[in-house]
C-alpha cells in the first residue's frame, strides 16, 4: 500500500483519527520459505500542533521467531523538538524480548532499557534488561534477579531494585502476606522530574525531585491503597509551585461505603 496526500486513504485516516501525513508505505509479504517479511513508513505526520517527521518499521521472520525493528524521529530541521527513538522486539513461541533507546538533539541517551517476557507454566514473568539501564539520562544498577510475575491465579509478584550513583532509586517489591492475595510496595527516591520530562517529546516541562511510597494490599474482594508522595521545588512550564505533597489512604468500609 502506498499513499501520498489528498486521496481516499488519507481522507479516511484523517476523519477517523485526526492525523494527516505526506507519505505512507506498507509492504508485506508472506510465503512458506521466508515467512513474514515487511517494512513501512509514515512521513510528516501531523495532528493539531503536534508533528512527527518519520515513523519507520521493519519485520522479518526466521526459525527462531518474528523480529521487529522501528524508529520514530524528528530531524534537525524540526522547529519544535529534535529526537530519535529506536525500538526492537523479538517474538518467539515462549516469550518476547524488547528494547528502547532514546536520543535527544545532542545525541545524548535519555533511555536505554529493555525487557524480557517469558510465558511459563506459572504465568507471565518479566525481567528488565540490561543490568545497567539508562532511564531519564541516569545510569542505574539493576538487581540481577529482578522480576515482575503475573501468576495464573491473578497475583502480581515483583522484585525490581534500581539505584543510581546520585542516590536516585526506584524499588518495586511484593511482600509475603498470608492474609492478602497480594501485597505490593513502590518506593521512589530523588527522581528528577525535569530529566524524566525531557525524554518524553511534547510533554510539558516539569521540574522537581519526586520521592515517596505507594503501598497496595489486595484481599479476595477488596483492596487498600496508601501513598505518601512529595515533590520538592516543583515547577510547571518554569512557573514555581513550591513543595507539593500528597498523603492519602483508601479502604472500603464493611457497609459498602468507601473511606479516603
Amino acid at each position: 500500500i502506498y499513499s501520498g496526500k489528498n486521496n481516499p486513504v488519507q481522507n479516511m485516516i484523517r476523519h477517523a483519527t485526526g492525523f494527516t501525513y505526506n507519505e505512507l508505505l506498507l509492504d508485506l509479504d508472506a510465503n512458506p520459505d521466508t515467512g513474514v517479511q515487511g517494512e513501512g513508513h509514515l512521513h510528516s505526520i501531523h495532528t493539531g500542533a503536534l508533528g512527527i517527521d518519520t515513523v519507520w518499521w521493519q519485520m522479518t521472520q526466521d526459525t527462531a521467531g518474528i523480529n521487529l525493528r522501528g524508529k520514530v524521529c524528528n530531524n534537525a530541521r524540526n522547529k519544535t523538538v529534535v529526537f530519535e527513538s529506536n525500538w526492537f522486539a523479538n517474538i518467539t513461541p515462549t516469550g518476547v524480548e524488547t528494547g528502547l533507546e532514546y536520543l535527544d538533539a545532542q545525541r545524548r541517551k535519555g533511555i536505554d532499557a529493555g525487557m524480557k517476557i517469558d510465558i511459563t507454566e506459572e504465568g507471565i514473568r518479566m525481567m528488565m534488561t540490561p543490568l545497567n539501564p539508562i532511564i531519564a539520562y541516569r545510569r542505574f544498577t539493576l538487581n540481577p534477579d529482578n522480576f515482575v510475575e503475573l501468576t495464573r491465579d491473578g497475583r502480581l509478584e515483583a522484585l525490581v531494585d534500581l539505584l543510581a550513583d546520585d542516590g536516585t532509586g526506584i524499588k518495586l517489591y511484593s511482600i509475603p502476606n498470608e492474609e492478602a492475595k497480594q501485597d505490593l510496595s513502590l518506593n521512589i527516591n530523588h527522581l528528577n522530574l525535569g530529566e524524566l520530562s525531557m525524554v518524553m517529546p511534547y510533554m510539558p516541562s516539569i521540574q522537581g525531585l519526586l520521592q515517596g511510597d505507594i503501598h497496595y494490599v489486595q484481599a479476595d474482594s477488596s483492596f487498600t491503597l496508601s501513598t505518601d508522595m512529595q515533590v520538592k521545588g516543583m515547577q510547571y512550564e518554569h512557573n514555581p509551585l513550591g513543595d507539593v505533597g500528597l498523603n492519602m489512604v483508601y479502604f472500603p468500609n464493611q457497609d459498602g461505603t468507601h473511606y479516603i
